[in-house]
């Protein structure tokens, strides 16, 4: 970022903080190394900025009583799946009785973004206890828009279990 006189020339004498902030689309966050940053010779230079969210977005650098500056808009997406999110999990449950909430799962980037992009083959297991049985409908299921919802689902064995 610059700090320009009405001439649209850098003033090159401005020590300004600049603060960087984003159009909010659900939530999102930007962080950077250092937000504000301050500027040296009149330019303000942000590292390691990041948008925690996928959405389309503009920048807005404001000073005190500058004029902001407003960027062009850009979108950010989801990069390459991996790893898998339960975003319902089972509740406690009768034994032999289905779940009273199913699980969904979520195949997701290094950032938590669902990758709507994603057919993935999720498969559930159980991890305790020993000789306990997981059913479900269909397992494993395949993703669909990087979402995969189980139905039927249920343990055979009272106990506490892990999916």
């Amino acid at each position: 970022m610059t700090v320009q006189d009405a001439g649209g020339n850098t003033a090159t004498m401005s020590a300004a903080p600049i603060t960087l902030s984003i159009t909010t689309p659900a939530g999102a966050v930007l962080s950077c190394a250092a937000n504000p940053a301050i500027a040296v010779s009149g330019v303000a230079t942000f590292a390691d900025c990041r948008i925690d969210k996928t959405g389309t977005y503009t920048l807005r650098a404001t000073s005190g009583t500058l004029t902001a500056a407003v960027s062009a808009g850009f979108t950010v997406t989801t990069g390459p799946a991996v790893k898998l999110a339960f975003t319902l999990s089972p509740t406690e449950t009768k034994f032999r009785k289905v779940f009273t909430t199913q699980p969904v799962v979520a195949v997701q980037d290094a950032g938590s973004n669902t990758v709507t992009s994603s057919a993935a083959q999720v498969t559930l297991s159980i991890t305790t206890p020993a000789s306990a049985v997981l059913t479900c409908t269909a397992n494993p299921i395949n993703a669909v828009s990087g979402v995969a919802t189980y139905a039927g689902c249920g343990i055979d064995t009272k106990g506490t279990s892990t999916l």
